[in-house]
């Protein structure tokens, strides 16, 4: 029986209880107009250093723009299928090297402990109220919400690890279901819709515009989906 005691913790317990996964999403039929096969390897891969900067850290305590990525790439560390080291995706969220964590009195080593923060209570949340986890998006003028920076963030995370997130990035997987609610708004190197190019109409404008609102359980489906996974690998 998976006991979360059992299990090292990485900056706190990510999981307090193993609740058999339950919740599925069914692909979306009208997303998208010719689908493309997710990658499960970066096929354009950066220079290692930085390679995934989300944020830096002296304009992540100057300025609230960049917490949307910055939540929804936590949210992929705490529901993913791998447990890393805080250093290893600490360090390319805020473009810092190991050397930060040692060295006090700076805009990196104060973003430091605003990052482990976000992701406790991401993790606290999902752990003992799933259903009042909710993503820091951005507004667009108009108020509606805007996705795309918050999806974006998760995806940079995955791709830490996409080899990880392989079963799930197949689009012939029952379960790809669970990761479109994200995919959907997330966009490639080239600046090209991940997924493909949508559909034209208004039926896919309005299910675009709405789409968002299925994040939050998506992301706790993600978590119990790869609970036992992530486990088996840290034991």
């Amino acid at each position: 029986m998976y006991n979360a005691a059992d299990n090292a913790a990485i900056v706190l317990p990510l999981d307090t209880a193993h609740i058999g996964w339950q919740v599925r999403f069914d692909p979306l039929p009208l997303l998208v107009a010719q689908p493309k096969q997710t990658p499960t390897h970066d096929p354009n891969p950066s220079p290692k250093e930085n390679q995934y900067r989300i944020v830096g850290a002296e304009q992540l305590m100057s300025s609230h723009s960049s917490l949307p990525m910055l939540d929804g790439y936590v949210a992929a560390i705490v529901a993913g299928p791998v447990s890393m080291s805080p250093l290893d995706w600490i360090c390319p969220l805020l473009a810092i090297d190991a050397d930060a964590f040692n060295h006090g009195g700076t805009p990196e080593f104060a973003a430091i402990p605003a990052v482990a923060l976000r992701h406790n209570d991401i993790s606290n949340t999902l752990s003992t109220a799933p259903d009042r986890f909710a993503p820091m998006h951005r507004r667009k003028p108009s108020r509606d919400v805007d996705p795309r920076p918050w999806c974006q963030g998760f995806y940079a995370a995955m791709r830490l690890k996409l080899s990880a997130w392989a079963p799930l990035l197949d689009a012939g997987n029952v379960n790809h279901g669970l990761l479109l609610p994200i995919l959907l708004h997330c966009r490639d190197d080239q600046g090209r819709p991940l997924l493909g190019p949508p559909r034209s109409g208004r039926e896919t404008k309005n299910f675009l515009r709405n789409a968002h609102a299925d994040i939050p359980a998506a992301v706790e489906a993600l978590r119990q989906y790869w609970m036992p996974i992530r486990y088996a690998r840290a034991r």
